[in-house]
């Protein structure tokens, strides 16, 4: 399930503790995933970070990347070699916030 989740077999241990911990007290969500409208997401005038996994094998993340370049042209759109579950990109976003 880890390496299915993370897309990669070299997962750090906390990550996999943390993980553990937080799925003992989950939820999962049944049915589909809420979306934002077309024109609220056409209205975003904030910067706007996207960050995916190019190997999530639970949401499309190109597909969503696409969706949200095309509505909102100014977004920064970092589709990453990870699975679902993004971790060690702490660097990733504070170059991003010290960019805009």
């Amino acid at each position: 399930m880890t390496a299915l989740a993370m897309g990669t077999k070299d997962v750090p241990k906390e990550v996999c503790d943390v993980t553990k911990m937080m799925m003992s007290h989950f939820t999962p969500r049944m049915g589909s995933l809420p979306t934002f409208e077309y024109e609220a997401l056409r209205k975003l005038s904030m910067p706007v970070l996207y960050m995916a996994g190019s190997r999530d094998q639970l949401l499309q993340s190109q597909k969503s990347a696409d969706r949200l370049k095309s509505l909102a042209p100014t977004s920064d759109i970092r589709i990453i070699d990870r699975g679902h579950a993004i971790f060690d990109i702490g660097k990733d976003l504070a170059d991003y916030f010290e960019s805009i």
